[in-house]
């Protein structure tokens, strides 16, 4: 994803209920995006992340790296996310300040106006 001087960390933070309510909290849930391929990808480490309890209720309560618009109310990331991910670090600068003022393009539409 990007090339070796475009090294940068679009993070989640993922959690489950119980733990919030525990209030466990750990670094090992901080989940790197560059590392992941897709949703599906996503949801299996989530999940593997907190493997010790029986049906977890995965949340995600913060993010670092990411642009406001590409985490949906609910915490997860939105689907944009994975094409953002593989920009060139100038391409996901344009595409981020073009949600700005445009919150719901896509990403090439962002990068055409950008």
């Amino acid at each position: 994803m990007g090339n070796s001087e475009d090294i940068f960390t679009a993070a989640i933070y993922v959690t489950t209920a119980d733990k919030l309510e525990e209030r466990t909290f750990d670094s090992e849930f901080w989940v790197d995006l560059t590392n992941v391929e897709d949703e599906e990808d996503l949801t299996e480490i989530c999940y593997s992340l907190h493997d010790d309890e029986d049906d977890p209720c995965i949340i995600v309560n913060n993010w670092d790296g990411i642009p406001t618009n590409l985490i949906q109310d609910n915490g997860w990331p939105d689907s944009r996310i994975w094409e953002w991910l593989k920009l060139p670090k100038i391409q996901r600068e344009g595409v981020a300040s073009h949600w700005k003022s445009h919150p719901d393009a896509s990403v090439q539409d962002a990068l055409k106006a950008s």
